[in-house]
């Protein structure tokens, strides 16, 4: 089961080093470019870019792996949309990682927050 996670418990998380939080948008985004008219740009501190265009790519696991984003991680996804965080959570699920979760409000609370 996917759960779902707070902006407070995101924030909770952020220096735990088991904690790996994935950033799907696209790679622009990523680096600061507003693509969806956020109030700021960037990411959220730690977190790793994992586009979720990437997943159709054969080598998404080593792409995942050379991220250092291993089995035994506590996994936080987030973007633009839920769909998006739903599909890339599930993927992860049958790499065999366990503990997955989608943070929602990235765009609603964390970007609206200077």
């Amino acid at each position: 089961m996917i759960k779902e996670v707070s902006t407070n418990e995101v924030v909770q998380l952020l220096d735990i080093k088991k904690t790996k939080i994935i950033d799907i948008r696209p790679v622009e985004a990523f680096n600061g470019w507003k693509l969806q008219n956020e109030s700021r740009g960037g990411h959220i501190k730690n977190a790793r870019s994992l586009p979720e265009k990437w997943l159709k790519y054969i080598d998404w696991i080593e792409i995942v792996r050379n991220k250092n984003i291993q089995p035994e991680n506590n996994i936080i996804i987030y973007g633009y949309s839920n769909t998006a965080a739903e599909k890339v959570a599930q993927r992860f699920l049958k790499s065999g990682y366990e503990n997955i979760s989608i943070y929602n409000d990235f765009i609603g609370e964390w970007s609206a927050n200077d």
